[in-house]
């Protein structure tokens, strides 16, 4: 039977012994738990601080590609810009020089036919003056005309300068007999002379006709000049005009598909620009997200294992109370059953109480749970 003394010294130790182990346990459960806390603390500032790095850093890379692609874009552009610009102004003073020069051809080619342009000009002056009023050929002959003969005035002079000289070897002078002769004679060449006249008037008039026949083929060779330095003009204008708006259609091409190109660098630079944006935003979005994540877990998981941890604790203490109460319950046990053995000796002996069995050898303290008997006193059996 355990004695009264190993009883209360082996409850004490068992008491202390159970509520260090509890606060042993108890504390480094509360350390771990601190130290897991400060290390997720310590890690999701710098996983956030990593994705937001991580983030800008493809950001500032896309902008940098973007702007890049934007200006190699405007260099493009900027150079077929001015070789098309180049290019259309070359057509265009190519054109201008062909279109100068079919002109000057033109302009050479009438002034070859200027000879026949004056020839029929002058001819066409006199056909028109001559078969205009008072021209002479629409002139018809008359007796008033016949002084003017030649041949008449010749015959008429000729014959009177005879009779004259006749009247004068006759010695009539200027009698009344010589003045009729004269008249005689000068009526009768009149009348001879009148129809030689007339025919000699109108074959004067047909070779005027002649000559008017010579001067309308000139006038016609002038026409043809005309007609034709008119068409070498119109057909050299036409040329020239062909030539500059075909010129200024191919320039028009070299310039529109330029401006088209460039328009379609800077279209393509954009669309390159807001491709790369959006990869870096999606990029730095899902970044952010997967960061945040981690984060999260790692907090959950801290949380989670903190809770853990002071669970355990906590139950490292319950753990401790509950080995204290033990060890109190088997000192009260055994100092129980001292109580109830010296009981039982003085009733044997008679002699009153017998404490012989209080200070015996210290035996192991009971580690069994309080129980309570029947008779309602701990320890005492059931």
């Amino acid at each position: 039977m355990p004695s009264l003394v190993t009883s209360i010294i082996g409850g004490i130790q068992g008491r202390s012994a159970a509520k260090n182990a509890a606060k042993e346990n108890a504390a480094a459960a509360d350390s771990a738990r601190a130290q897991l806390l400060a290390n997720a603390e310590r890690v999701n500032p710098a996983i956030t601080l990593a994705s937001t790095v991580a983030g800008a850093g493809v950001r500032t890379s896309a902008e940098a590609a973007a702007a890049a692609a934007r200006e190699a874009a405007a260099r493009a552009a900027g150079g077929v810009t001015g070789a098309t610009s180049t290019a259309a102004t070359g057509i265009r003073d190519a054109g201008a020089t062909a279109g100068a020069g079919v002109t000057a051809a033109t302009t050479q080619a009438n002034e070859l036919l200027d000879p026949y342009l004056t020839a029929g000009g002058d001819a066409m002056t006199r056909l028109t003056a001559g078969l205009g009023p008072g021209g002479g050929l629409d002139e018809k002959f008359d007796a008033s005309m016949l002084p003017d003969d030649p041949s008449y005035q010749f015959r008429l002079n000729e014959g009177m300068k005879a009779l004259e000289r006749s009247a004068a070897a006759r010695g009539a002078g200027q009698g009344g007999a010589a003045a009729k002769a004269l008249t005689r004679y000068s009526q009768g060449v009149a009348s001879t002379e009148y129809a030689a006249a007339f025919d000699r008037f109108e074959r004067g008039k047909a070779d005027k006709f002649k000559q008017l026949e010579l001067l309308s083929g000139v006038a016609g060779l002038g026409a043809n000049a005309s007609a034709r330095a008119g068409e070498n003009l119109t057909a050299g204008a036409r040329y020239a005009g062909d030539i500059g708006v075909g010129t200024e259609r191919t320039a028009g091409d070299f310039e529109v598909g330029g401006a088209r190109y460039g328009g379609d660098a800077d279209i393509n630079a954009a669309q390159f620009g807001a491709n790369a944006g959006t990869r870096a935003a999606e990029y730095e979005g899902n970044t952010g997200i997967r960061a945040a994540e981690v984060v999260a877990q790692n907090t959950t998981d801290a949380a989670r294992a903190g809770a853990d941890l002071t669970m355990a604790a906590g139950d490292a203490r319950a753990q401790g109370h509950v080995g204290a109460a033990n060890a109190w319950n088997g000192m009260l046990s055994g100092i129980g059953r001292v109580g109830d053995a010296a009981i039982a000796g003085g009733l044997a002996g008679g002699t009153g109480f017998n404490l012989r069995g209080v200070f015996r050898q210290p035996t192991p303290p009971s580690t069994s749970r309080l129980v309570t008997g029947r008779s309602g006193i701990p320890g005492y059996p059931a």
